[in-house]
């Protein structure tokens, strides 16, 4: 028998085209045992489900074909294909058969008593789903664009529709929907926002603001509302910060002086508003001209204070024109060229994208004086040859990039563990969309654009900073190698707690296998590292 004909076997159903009749009997089938008690035919079962539905669209269907021989599952942000990666919980099987099914596509769900009218009920909230995905996450080059207005318009026709759902009055769908809404509309902070109040006032997020028992992906959503309004008041003219929002905004470049009209005073405090209470906001404003005037003096002067300067100016240079008619030697008439302004450079920029407020050239100097010494010298050397301010910035950024890469390969096990658990949450949440984007992020680091919620980019940028300021990242003397020994009794629980069998497992860690074995293969990798002592754990999460 063909492994072809041992998927269908496996889901008790006759090759098809029609996924929907693939959920339907893989929600059958689930029902029939409990997920904790044989997590192997549990894991065998979504195998299934994912190739018959990969081989369903591809119109592969002859008996003789084997789902190997057509690649990886196809992956994709369908709301009946993903949620069971969004709320079937972890390969720990921490939730069972009967939690999973409450918000399954009409496909999954089992015969309606019903009739008729229940299925076609439910097949139309389906693709009220199936709509909201496709707009939020298009897969091309929209994402992590705003809507334009019609789009906008049929987004919140949407939602609305799911909002109305009869179904949500019963308290396992309604804590399963506000989970979806929340973690969809956290992934998708520029194309979401036309329904974030709609949303948050259905769901009443603004009481349970800063509670420490809401959602991180809730809390986003919130921080994100709260930074819209905020925006908004600061187009009002009236408002004593519009004109520093309007100054930060406008595109600046290495010939960009920093705009008349606008105190220093006031640029700060715009900034230590957003930085403290809307940091999403921060992506609203241009980094270069931000860099233009963190750079500024700690003074400013009142227009009249700068007009009786000029008037003084003039009449002192009159005077000494006037007296000296004296023909100038060709010594006298030469001018150095440091006397010519270059554009200035900074490091605050490239400090600012890669360690947010916590990395600073002050706080380098008190924690890291070899560090300092060396982004000193490269400033002063770009300075004084008149380097391009953005040539600056990128070699800069590439350089910090590679020592936060060495320091982490030299981080004690505390930081060590934070780097990976963050790795970790990063992977499961991209696990939520699709297993590509899972296999993606551990092979070359790929975050797709919009994926990633504010709260773990904020974890991000304080462990980049902690490793540059508390670790060597001199190059080693020796690379890192790409081997590493692992010990038979971790295979064997790493294996157990990711579900696939012991062979796959080792197939999936050595990059075999398709892409969704060698996610799972990595998360229960990553997991179990941290479970086990430093010196074990280090040599695993370092090649992590």
């Amino acid at each position: 028998m063909t492994e072809l004909q041992g998927i269908w076997r496996t889901l008790d159903l006759a090759p098809t085209v029609d996924t929907s009749a693939i959920r339907k009997a893989y929600a059958g089938v689930l029902k029939t045992f409990d997920i904790d008690d044989d997590p192997e035919r549990y894991s065998a079962l979504r195998d299934a489900r994912d190739a018959a539905i990969a081989q369903a669209r591809s119109g592969l269907l002859d008996e003789g074909d084997e789902i190997g021989s057509t690649g990886e599952p196809e992956a994709d942000l369908n709301f009946a294909d993903g949620y069971d990666e969004w709320f079937e919980g972890d390969v720990d099987n921490s939730v069972n058969a009967t939690s999973t099914g409450s918000l399954r596509s009409a496909g999954d769900q089992p015969d309606h008593p019903a009739g008729d009218a229940a299925h076609t009920q439910d097949a139309a909230m389906q693709g009220h789903y199936d709509a909201v995905l496709a707009i939020l996450f298009p897969g091309d080059e929209r994402e992590g664009a705003a809507l334009d207005r019609p789009t906008a318009a049929t987004l919140a026709e949407h939602v609305r529709a799911l909002l109305a759902d009869e179904r949500l009055e019963e308290l396992k769908f309604y804590a399963d929907a506000e989970r979806w809404f929340a973690e969809v509309i956290a992934s998708a902070p520029l194309r979401s926002d036309p329904v974030l109040t709609q949303v948050i006032e259905h769901f009443g997020w603004l009481a349970g603001r800063g509670r420490i028992d809401q959602s991180p992906a809730i809390a986003a959503v919130v921080e994100r509302r709260d930074a819209l309004a905020f925006a908004t008041e600061l187009q009002n003219r009236r408002h004593p910060l519009h004109r520093a929002w309007r100054e930060l905004r406008r595109p600046a470049t290495e010939t960009s002086r920093r705009g008349w009209g606008v105190r220093r005073s006031t640029i700060w405090r715009l900034l230590r508003e957003i930085r403290t209470h809307h940091p999403s906001l921060e992506r609203e404003l241009d980094w270069y001209r931000v860099g233009l005037w963190e750079r500024a003096p700690r003074f400013t002067l009142s227009w009249r204070t700068v007009w009786a300067i000029c008037a003084v100016a003039f009449f002192i240079l009159r005077a000494v024109y006037d007296t000296d008619t004296s023909p100038r030697s060709p010594a006298s008439s030469t001018v150095s060229a440091s006397a010519y302004a270059s554009p200035a450079i900074t490091l605050d920029p490239v400090l600012a994208q890669l360690g947010g407020t916590d990395l600073t050239m002050a706080k380098i100097r008190s924690g890291n004086a070899k560090l300092y010494g060396q982004l000193h010298a490269d400033w002063m050397v770009a300075r004084d040859t008149a380097t391009d301010p953005r040539t600056f910035a990128d070699t800069m950024f590439r350089l910090l990039s590679d020592r936060y890469v060495a320091g982490s390969n030299r981080a004690p096990h505390e930081l060590l563990a934070k780097i990976a658990t963050l790795r970790l949450d990063k992977a499961r949440l991209l696990r939520g969309h699709d297993w590509k984007a899972c296999d993606d992020f551990f092979v070359d680091g790929t975050e797709p654009l919009g994926r990633i919620p504010p709260d773990i980019a904020a974890r991000r940028s304080a462990l980049v900073a902690r490793v540059l300021l508390e670790t060597d990242g001199d190059p080693p003397a020796k690379p890192l190698g790409n081997t590493f020994k692992v010990d038979g009794t971790v295979i064997d629980k790493a294996a157990e707690r990711s579900g696939l069998p012991r062979a796959e497992f080792v197939k999936a860690v050595l990059k075999g296998g398709n892409a969704m074995t060698r996610c799972k293969a990595k998360i229960a990798l990553g997991e179990t590292a941290l479970t086990l002592p430093g010196k074990q754990g280090n040599e695993i999460l370092r090649h992590f």
